[in-house]
Protein backbone atom coordinates (compact mmCIF):
# COMPACT_ATOMS: atom_id res chain seq x y z
CA UNK A 1 0.00 0.00 0.00
CA UNK A 2 2.96 2.77 0.55
CA UNK A 3 3.17 3.14 -3.34
CA UNK A 4 -0.09 5.36 -4.57
CA UNK A 5 0.87 5.59 -7.80
CA UNK A 6 2.15 9.41 -7.76
CA UNK A 7 3.41 8.94 -3.59
CA UNK A 8 5.75 6.32 -1.57
CA UNK A 9 4.45 7.07 2.08
CA UNK A 10 6.54 6.08 4.84
CA UNK A 11 4.52 6.88 7.36
CA UNK A 12 0.97 8.26 8.64
CA UNK A 13 -0.45 10.09 11.35
CA UNK A 14 -3.61 11.25 12.56
CA UNK A 15 -6.43 10.72 14.76
CA UNK A 16 -8.99 8.27 14.82
CA UNK A 17 -11.90 7.59 16.42
CA UNK A 18 -13.05 4.74 19.36
CA UNK A 19 -14.26 2.28 16.23
CA UNK A 20 -10.28 3.05 14.37
CA UNK A 21 -12.00 4.78 12.24
CA UNK A 22 -9.30 7.50 10.75
CA UNK A 23 -11.09 10.88 11.66
CA UNK A 24 -8.07 13.37 10.63
CA UNK A 25 -4.95 13.00 8.43
CA UNK A 26 -2.35 15.29 10.71
CA UNK A 27 1.21 14.13 8.97
CA UNK A 28 2.32 11.92 6.67
CA UNK A 29 6.31 11.52 5.46
CA UNK A 30 6.67 10.74 2.18
CA UNK A 31 8.03 10.72 -1.23
CA UNK A 32 6.93 12.55 -4.77
CA UNK A 33 7.40 9.33 -7.54
CA UNK A 34 7.70 12.05 -9.86
CA UNK A 35 10.70 14.09 -8.61
CA UNK A 36 11.75 12.06 -6.27
CA UNK A 37 11.63 14.76 -3.36
CA UNK A 38 10.98 13.36 0.13
CA UNK A 39 9.36 15.25 2.88
CA UNK A 40 6.71 15.60 5.51
CA UNK A 41 3.37 16.47 4.31
CA UNK A 42 1.42 18.75 7.33
CA UNK A 43 -1.69 20.78 7.43
CA UNK A 44 -1.45 23.61 4.86
CA UNK A 45 1.91 22.22 3.92
CA UNK A 46 1.75 20.04 1.34
CA UNK A 47 -1.53 18.27 3.13
CA UNK A 48 -5.02 18.94 2.59
CA UNK A 49 -7.29 16.98 4.98
CA UNK A 50 -10.99 16.60 3.56
CA UNK A 51 -14.04 14.38 4.58
CA UNK A 52 -13.23 11.27 3.61
CA UNK A 53 -10.17 11.97 1.87
CA UNK A 54 -6.10 13.55 2.06
CA UNK A 55 -4.72 15.82 -0.27
CA UNK A 56 -0.91 15.26 -0.58
CA UNK A 57 1.29 18.18 -2.77
CA UNK A 58 4.22 17.73 -3.25
CA UNK A 59 6.57 21.46 -2.54
CA UNK A 60 9.13 20.50 -4.98
CA UNK A 61 7.27 19.89 -8.46
CA UNK A 62 3.42 20.53 -7.64
CA UNK A 63 2.44 16.78 -8.18
CA UNK A 64 -0.72 15.73 -6.13
CA UNK A 65 -3.04 12.78 -5.56
CA UNK A 66 -6.28 12.29 -3.49
CA UNK A 67 -6.53 9.43 -1.56
CA UNK A 68 -9.28 8.51 0.79
CA UNK A 69 -8.49 7.94 4.64
CA UNK A 70 -9.75 4.59 4.14
CA UNK A 71 -6.55 3.60 2.56
CA UNK A 72 -4.46 5.42 4.33
CA UNK A 73 -5.91 4.04 7.02
CA UNK A 74 -4.21 0.83 6.73
CA UNK A 75 -0.85 2.54 6.75
CA UNK A 76 -1.61 4.35 9.63
CA UNK A 77 0.85 4.30 12.63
Amino acid sequence: MPNTGQFYLLSVEGVKDEGGALLQVTHIDCSCLQCHRQFAAIRDHGLLDLDGAAVLICPGCGNRQAICKARLQDFHS
